[in-house]
């Protein structure tokens, strides 16, 4: 290993294509570090977290159905708390339609995601397509013809993600992913660790994905935990 990556920021999170405080979060992340100049000096690791394995890969309810059955609410408490989270990205220009968003399986779009990895390509600006995908377009990413699309458009040729979609390629590694959360005791997401060291638990504010990192570059010691709002196995908290 030589200086230059040894040196680096390690960047290890946890997140589903279904959350959109993980939307938000990496947005903010992407954000923090342009601006701190860090885009070239950080190694990040996305780790897939499916917040429901048995989703179904065609949509069947309504996300107020759906929201409000999780949370045990009226479906009109349900649309106030769905609006009001897609209310969090508008100061970003994110353009979350969680009311609309398709209700589907993830498991595809995480396979896919650790193919692009394995490829050495950008992740971060990979899953920002699936994101915008699921909560802007409002689109079926368990559909493997939309997935593919994505894919070319990310510059990955058609018959390698036809073939990989084809293949039980990644399975293991998306379970295991989940399996390692449980063992680092996550239990919302996103879930950043940075350095093995501070955490962000939930999606917060911008400010504290800027001082965390800010703290690793001036070298504190002291360990860091920011809890904030995110999405478990049942639902999303505000």
């Amino acid at each position: 290993m030589n200086s230059s990556t040894q040196s680096k920021i390690k960047i290890i999170y946890w997140s589903d294509y279904a959350c959109p405080f993980c939307y938000i979060g990496d947005k903010y992340l992407e954000s923090v570090l342009e601006e701190l100049q860090l885009k070239d000096k950080v190694e990040l690791e996305m780790k897939a977290y499916q917040l429901d394995e048995n989703a179904p890969k065609v949509p069947q309810m309504k996300m107020e159905e759906i929201y409000a059955k999780k949370n045990e609410l009226s479906i009109s408490d349900a649309r106030k708390r769905i609006d009001m989270i897609s209310s969090i990205g508008d100061d970003d220009d994110l353009n979350i339609k969680f009311s609309t968003v398709k209700f589907t399986n993830t498991l595809d779009a995480h396979r896919l995601t650790k193919y692009i990895a394995s490829q050495g390509k950008n992740v971060l600006k990979f899953s920002e397509l699936l994101y915008d995908a699921y909560f802007t377009k409002n689109l079926n990413i368990a559909d493997r013809d939309i997935l593919i699309d994505i894919a070319e458009k990310f510059g990955i040729d058609k018959k390698e993600t036809e073939k990989l979609l084809e293949s039980n390629e990644f399975i293991e590694e998306v379970k295991k992913d989940k399996e390692m959360a449980s063992g680092k005791d996550v239990r919302t997401i996103p879930h950043y660790i940075f350095n093995d060291k501070y955490v962000i638990s939930g999606w917060e504010g911008k400010w504290e994905y800027k001082n965390i990192l800010e703290q690793i570059l001036k070298d504190k010691q002291k360990s860091k935990v920011i809890k904030g709002k995110g999405c478990g196995n049942d639902n999303c908290h505000f």
